[in-house]
């Protein structure tokens, strides 16, 4: 029975780890990966059959013996008769022992068949386990070492991959479902509050307010997600690497391809609703794409950091710094301006991703010689009508696009490089 294979192998000093899946190792030990001679075990797998196959007979001879001595049975037993295929199987039970050399030589035939063997055992000798050992050591091994050392290529093992990800993601999608809606449902919060504020002179701190929202949502959404997930994934990694099933570098490629194109959705989502009700798609469209792109690199930039904290750390040591990792980068430009940061710590301001995404996504929406904005009619005085005076009031009037952008993608990168080597770190470690 299936139940008793764990405790039969540990019997022939075959422990299977409580990790491992047994049939995986069953299969590991027929391939020759724990160098065991098969013979033996074959040997004792017969052995144990024939005692199980004899402890079978004898609990039939015990009932036989119960049916002939009771009375009631014995009448029972008469009526039986006129059912001679029944009665002939139960008195007739005769168990014949093969012979533990033709069950060994079967074996060994098998198993070099599975391995592309194409020799004949000698049927003729009279030792078939010495024939079987001879078979087994000699071209078997050779094979079976041939066979281990091939791999599924990079790409396969990639598709494979993601494959069972977007199987998983398809049998499990109530996270997914959950991280959709709340940028859906947010999105359409922050449109109401914010309603038409994005092309008037009167409501400018208003769309800067969004603007902000926009991205702390984004940037938070984006690392939480995963600071969440993936060190649960890591536990899964370190037992399927072991069994050297995958690479770690497939493995990665296969979840960045899966997470980053779905954060990514569900920014544009989000977005696309929030702009459209906020009144800040104006007619130069090339300012919407060019927000959209930086708020889509923003929250990539935290999910970079998000897969790193949580490679690093514990999950519970990962929830707790990661929203303080982001509000500490969220000071250093993104909520104070340059001028009123300590000269000692003014290097922040410069790698914060925070800072790369607000402003870069302040300068599309009110730089690149916008013109002036709207003034309703029932205002006296518009003082941030023109858009650069109000850039030049918050500090962010030389905003260069280009260096936005480059210092999210270097970030998402070197990030992403970092988490590969912790894994591998942490996989690799005795």
């Amino acid at each position: 029975p299936v139940r008793e294979l764990v405790p039969f192998l540990e019997g022939q000093d075959l422990v299977c780890p409580s990790y491992h899946n047994p049939a995986d190792f069953l299969l590991e030990v027929a391939v020759g990966e724990h160098d065991r001679d098969l013979v033996k075990l074959i040997n004792a797998a017969n052995k144990k059959y024939h005692e199980d196959a004899d402890n079978q007979q004898i609990n039939v001879q015990r009932l036989l013996s119960r049916i002939k001595s009771n009375d009631a049975c014995s009448k029972i037993a008469g009526n039986l008769k006129r059912f001679p295929n029944v009665m002939s199987k139960l008195t007739a039970f005769d168990y014949v022992k093969p012979a533990a050399d033709e069950v060994a030589l079967e074996e060994v035939k098998s198993l070099n068949a599975s391995v592309g063997t194409r020799e004949k055992l000698d049927d003729k000798d009279g030792d078939a386990c010495a024939t079987g050992r001879r078979k087994i050591n000699g071209p078997r091994n050779t094979a079976y070492k041939a066979l281990h050392t091939e791999q599924a290529s990079f790409i396969m093992q990639y598709f494979l991959l993601l494959n069972r990800i977007f199987i998983c993601a398809r049998r499990n999608y109530f996270l997914l479902l959950a991280r959709l809606m709340s940028h859906i449902v947010i999105g359409l919060v922050f449109g109401y509050l914010y309603m038409n504020v994005g092309d008037k002179a009167t409501t400018v701190l208003g769309n800067y307010v969004y603007l902000y929202g926009t991205i702390l949502l984004l940037v938070y959404t984006g690392k939480m997600a995963v600071v969440l997930t993936f060190p649960l994934e890591i536990g899964m990694l370190t037992r399927e690497h072991f069994n050297r099933w995958y690479g770690l570098t497939p493995y990665f490629l296969s979840m960045l391809s899966f997470e980053i194109p779905f954060q990514s959705i569900c920014a544009v989502i989000y977005m696309a609703i929030s702009v459209y009700l906020t009144g800040n798609n104006t007619n130069e469209c090339f300012r919407i794409y060019y927000f959209v792109v930086l708020a889509v690199l923003a929250t990539l930039s935290a999910q970079a950091w998000g897969f790193f904290v949580g490679a690093t750390l514990p999950t519970k040591l990962a929830v707790f710094l990661g929203p303080i990792l982001a509000v500490l980068f969220s000071v250093f430009g993104f909520c104070t301006r340059y001028i009123d940061i300590t000269p000692i710590f003014r290097w922040m301001w410069h790698i914060s991703y925070f800072r790369a995404g607000f402003h870069g996504a302040l300068n599309a929406i009110y730089g690149l010689e916008r013109p002036f904005l709207t003034c309703p009619d029932t205002a006296m005085y518009c003082h941030f009508r023109s858009p650069k005076v109000f850039l030049n009031y918050m500090m962010i009037s030389d905003v260069n696009m280009a260096d936005c952008v480059t210092l999210m993608v270097v970030v998402i990168v070197v990030m992403h490089i970092l988490t590969l080597i912790t894994l591998w770190h942490k996989l690799n470690k005795r």
